[in-house]
């Protein structure tokens, strides 16, 4: 019986990929590749992260400035923008809130402005400690019945979607500790 040590992706282009901190991915190695976003969720053991080589990374989202990658993780690898603010899943869940308000924050962060479309249920729940995690069915049926989400199914797949007339209105609600809005009071009744 074989076992493979290594998986290794080379000369492929990534739309979108998050490292959560749950998973040790140290036997992942990107090898030329591509990366438009990288979101590195929480504070990191770069000892678990997967290795980068050779590599071109867009966006990268949870550090500040070059410096913060270890060189050992991020080997010979350009880099275009870094983005640290509110708007990070890690800042997001680092905020003084009931538990279902951050979900529904990186919710909505994630339909309203991470590139891509709808998004299935399982992908809400990454990057969520369990605690968290147990919220997000709660939370995107909350969503729904206040107009901020909409479920569709596609072929056999369910998937979540924006609402073309929120998206104005998500990217100032995100982040902020308004309690007087309605939805946000909703979501604080979950906890």
């Amino acid at each position: 019986m074989s076992c493979v040590d290594n998986l290794i992706f080379h000369d492929a282009i990534v739309p979108f990929l998050e490292i959560t901190e749950d998973l040790d991915e140290s036997q992942i190695y990107y090898d030329s590749i591509y990366i438009e976003t990288l979101e590195v969720v929480r504070n990191p053991n770069f000892d678990l992260l997967p290795r980068f080589k050779n590599g071109l990374i867009e966006e990268v989202i949870g550090f500040e400035r070059e410096e913060q990658l270890n060189e050992e993780v991020f080997i010979e690898c350009e880099f275009g923008r870094f983005e640290s603010h509110e708007l990070t899943t890690n800042r997001l869940l680092d905020m003084d809130l009931p538990a279902p308000v951050k979900v529904a924050y990186t919710i909505l962060k994630k339909l309203y402005i991470q590139k891509g479309g709808g998004r299935r249920q399982n992908a809400f729940s990454r990057g969520l400690d369990h605690s968290e995690r147990r919220y997000v069915p709660e939370v995107l049926n909350c969503l729904s019945r206040n107009g901020y989400a909409i479920l569709s199914s596609l072929g056999t797949n369910n998937v979540w979607l924006a609402v073309k007339d929120k998206k104005k209105e998500v990217p100032e609600l995100i982040g902020t500790k308004n309690s007087s809005h309605p939805l946000i009071q909703e979501l604080e009744s979950l906890a």
